[in-house]
């Protein structure tokens, strides 16, 4: 009888490395699917966009520049007006101010109203045909004639004492009174031009004439003064 061959024995190596490849394989896919876990995918451009990173002076250029800050505004200043009456606010020419009279301004009030003014060679012609011997104005001034107005405020049994020794003149620099000049012109009533005269006024009296003052003749706007007030003898132009 002969020998039974035996049964070849097979070979399991392949087998085995598959099963591995299969738990392998499983292990990947539980892993990416599993909850949790990081998705690592960069999103998608939007369509026109440059992918490429743009160099740091590139995005300064779209970056909105901060907003310039305005300083706070102060509040508009308004510049006081001088005191009507004074040499920087004087009375206007026409215009009639009241003022007081007598030592320290403690007598009668009077109500002052320059009327008209007359000056240069107009002046000096009418001051020389008056009288020829009328001096004439001092060197770098002129002769300004100004006809007033006073209209005592006083009360009825009280006079307030008016005239020409009431007014000053400021111009030229320098503040010329009555009695400067009161010798250097006179008899302008034959010119027609009535002097200011002195005169005791009850309330409601009044009185006109003339005065006479040097001025300085590149002085546009002399100022006549009464006690602390001044007054304007520049017509309006």
């Amino acid at each position: 009888m002969g020998t039974e061959p035996k049964p070849r024995r097979r070979n399991r190596l392949p087998l085995l490395l598959g099963l591995v490849a299969v738990l392998c394989l499983c292990i990947v896919v539980f892993a990416i699917a599993s909850p949790g876990t990081k998705d690592t995918s960069q999103p998608n451009p939007p369509t026109g966009a440059s992918s490429t990173p743009q160099p740091a002076s590139a995005q300064a250029q779209h970056t909105n520049p901060p907003p310039t800050a305005i300083p706070p505004t102060a509040p508009p200043t308004s510049t006081p007006v001088p005191e009507l009456g004074t040499t920087d606010n004087p009375i206007p020419y026409g215009a009639s101010v009241e003022v007081s009279l007598g030592l320290l301004g403690l007598g009668p009030s009077a109500e002052i109203t320059v009327l008209e003014v007359i000056r240069g060679q107009e002046a000096w012609d009418k001051i020389y045909i008056a009288n020829i011997y009328n001096s004439r104005a001092p060197e770098g001034f002129e002769w300004m004639l100004v006809k007033v107005r006073i209209v005592s405020k006083s009360s009825t049994d009280q006079t307030a004492n008016v005239g020409p020794s009431l007014f000053a003149v400021r111009s030229g620099g320098r503040l010329t009174e009555y009695f400067d000049v009161a010798m250097d012109v006179c008899c302008l009533e034959d010119v027609k031009l009535q002097p200011l005269e002195d005169a005791q006024l009850y309330g409601g009296a009044e009185i006109e004439g003339w005065i006479a003052y040097p001025v300085g003749i590149d002085d546009p706007t002399p100022l006549l003064k009464v006690g602390d007030v001044y007054l304007s003898v520049t017509p309006p132009t």
